[in-house]
């Protein structure tokens, strides 16, 4: 059998505990004050100002809450942050995270993105074999997408953690390790959260509401 060469699913929610319940807890409130919005207004609801106005209330949320957290700074309220000194398999490691909005809980195409493509490219997942002794590895970080999308009535879907593997430069394809629903943190009870391993994404042109 294949020794696993990269986190599974579990172990990086697992990873990720203290921060993705917030993140959804954001999001969920950037959904509510969206709605509020359109709603006060009395007016047709715009999606990209929508979307918009979702990131912009769920980033200020989460620079409240991780006022520690190194936030990069992209237009539109683009969301990725960096988490520092997580603990993994007994060794301290920095993660970072992009929140995109996504209609099918897929990455969205990097398109013409250098910082895109570059995200997706992620080797470092391989210095994680079972087993490997914990003084030898030399890791700058993991790099995992968290997905979302609203309903119809602009309710917050469940959200999805996606560990990115690589993107072919000239095909446009992505391929991922696995993507995983996080478990929503208003339910006392969860069941296992449903993971499908996945190795390749085709590239599929749609509009792109974020830049960075």
């Amino acid at each position: 059998m294949e020794k696993q060469s990269h986190p599974s699913a579990q172990d990086a929610l697992s990873l990720l505990a203290p921060i993705h319940p917030q993140i959804h807890k954001a999001l969920d409130n950037g959904a509510f004050k969206a709605k509020a919005y359109f709603d006060s207004e009395e007016t047709k609801v715009e999606r990209c100002l929508q979307s918009m106005l979702v990131r912009y209330h769920a980033k200020l949320q989460l620079q409240k809450d991780f006022p520690e957290v190194v936030f990069d700074n992209f237009s539109l309220c683009g969301i990725s942050l960096l988490c520092k000194d997580l603990s993994w398999r007994g060794r301290n490691v920095n993660c970072r995270l992009r929140v995109w909005k996504s209609f099918s809980n897929e990455l969205p195409p990097a398109g013409d993105s250098e910082g895109r493509r570059v995200f997706y490219t992620q080797p470092q997942m391989e210095m994680f074999p079972e087993g490997s002794p914990n003084d030898d590895e030399n890791v700058n970080e993991i790099r995992f997408a968290i997905l979302w999308n609203l309903s119809n009535t602009g309710m917050l879907l469940p959200l999805w953690l996606v560990a990115p593997k690589s993107c072919n430069r000239k095909t446009g394809q992505i391929r991922v390790w696995w993507d995983v629903q996080i478990p929503d943190p208003a339910l006392s009870l969860q069941e296992a959260a449903p993971v499908r391993k996945r190795e390749d994404l085709p590239m599929k042109v749609r509009k792109i509401e974020e830049k960075e």
